[in-house]
């Protein structure tokens, strides 16, 4: 399997590794700080420090609905790169190959498909547009 930091990943969630169900924003920051090593940005160390950042659906789209708080949508970010391009739609061009490459195109559908939302088609589209 190639992968664009250099560590293989289980494709399986963390929740799924831990057999539990994470719902708490801080607990997933926390766990995915310490399986990911590198901010998905810049790809330098985050030396045990980072953002959480919600790359896919944002807060903004399911207010206080915790099913986004999921590995699937969560990246890990220097904090200067959070703040730099955290909004942007480069981030989000350069973070869907590297999470379908992480999880699967199906896997990462399936996320989306879960939060049964009205209109999912601009997340969808996201994902379908990467060449894998």
């Amino acid at each position: 399997m190639k992968c664009l930091t250099c560590v293989t990943y289980d494709v399986r969630t963390v929740a799924q590794r831990l057999s539990v169900t994470i719902t708490n924003r801080n607990t997933l920051k926390e766990k995915l700080i310490e399986i990911r090593f590198d901010c998905d940005w810049c790809d330098r160390p985050l030396v045990g420090e980072g953002d959480m950042h919600e790359w896919l659906i944002k807060r903004s789209v399911l207010r206080r609905d915790k099913r986004i708080f999921d590995e699937r949508n969560c990246s890990i970010l220097h904090h200067a790169c959070h703040m730099a391009h955290g909004q942007t739609r480069a981030m989000t061009e350069k973070l869907a190959p590297i999470f379908v490459q992480r999880y699967g195109k199906e896997n990462m559908l399936d996320f989306i498909d879960g939060l049964d939302m009205k209109s999912p088609q601009q997340f969808v589209h996201v994902i379908e547009a990467v060449v894998q």
